[in-house]
């Protein structure tokens, strides 16, 4: 029997982000402007609502619909009622791709996956990527204890097999910004804490953590393996290739224009 799809999520802490947070600490609210078109040309979205679907395709933009591209053109050229309720998975078959039912809206403060689909949670923030790291307390963080958890948010995450190892592979994970309100109690975005600081600078970065795989279900196990590692804020890197050293890398901090710190 085949196993079912397995929905890989990585989280934090298991409260749920804001969208506000996330826009002001992950860019600064960098796109909350009006938008700068000072071109006398119309705006992409404005062209686009003009467009019905059938002028959709027939103007060739369909070209964008690559993933599953015979089903979906198929129903793209198809205004029937049929052709926008996607076929239902029989119950207790492995889902496929993309030929899954879609879950139906809800409001449900749960995560709520198709029917054939199985998920699970493989690392939180904070949990030990190495033996000697200590168990996550939330209102005792240290930054020493944050270099050897699991960092903070996820943005790219891989899944490389680990090569002559069945069922072994890395899981990579870039921790791309940290939300201060989510991460501790009382916190004053205006005045943080030297420590606060501190640990915020250790859970960015990337993790690197061993997972042994499930045969027959793709779960996924975090295990300490040697290939563990935590890549931070200020972990040195060496720079190579013809611009190191020239003019452009130099700076006050490195007089040699090699080294650069994190991500």
């Amino acid at each position: 029997m085949s196993p079912k799809p397995l929905a890989l999520f990585v989280k934090h802490d298991g409260q749920s982000a804001r969208a506000a947070l996330t826009c002001e600490y992950k860019c600064g609210n960098a796109c909350f402007h009006e938008p700068p078109n000072t071109s006398e040309g119309a705006y992409f979205g404005d062209i686009v609502s003009g467009l019905n679907r059938r002028g959709l395709i027939k103007g060739g933009a369909a070209a964008v619909l690559a993933v599953g591209a015979a089903s979906a053109l198929a129903a793209c050229g198809d205004d029937s009622e049929a052709a926008k309720t996607p076929a239902p998975t029989p119950a207790g078959t492995p889902g496929t791709g993309t030929a899954f039912t879609a879950v139906a809206p809800n409001k449900e403060d749960a995560l709520t996956i198709p029917e054939g689909y199985d998920q699970q949670v493989v690392i939180r923030w904070g949990d030990p990527l190495f033996a000697d790291a200590p168990a996550f307390d939330f209102d005792k963080q240290t930054a020493a204890a944050q270099l050897k958890q699991f960092g903070y948010n996820n943005d790219f995450a891989a899944l490389m097999p680990i090569e002559g190892q069945a069922n072994s592979y890395l899981l990579v994970v870039n921790h791309e910004y940290t939300t201060g309100p989510m991460m501790f109690r009382g916190y004053n975005k205006d005045a943080p804490t030297d420590e606060q600081i501190a640990i915020t600078k250790a859970a960015h970065g990337m993790a690197v953590v061993e997972v042994k795989g499930e045969a027959g279900s793709g779960k996924l196990t975090p295990v300490f393996g040697k290939y563990n590692r935590r890549i931070t804020a200020d972990t040195e890197f060496l720079l190579t290739g013809p611009a190191a050293g020239s003019a452009f890398t130099v700076t006050g901090a490195d007089p040699s224009g090699k080294k650069v710190l994190g991500t």
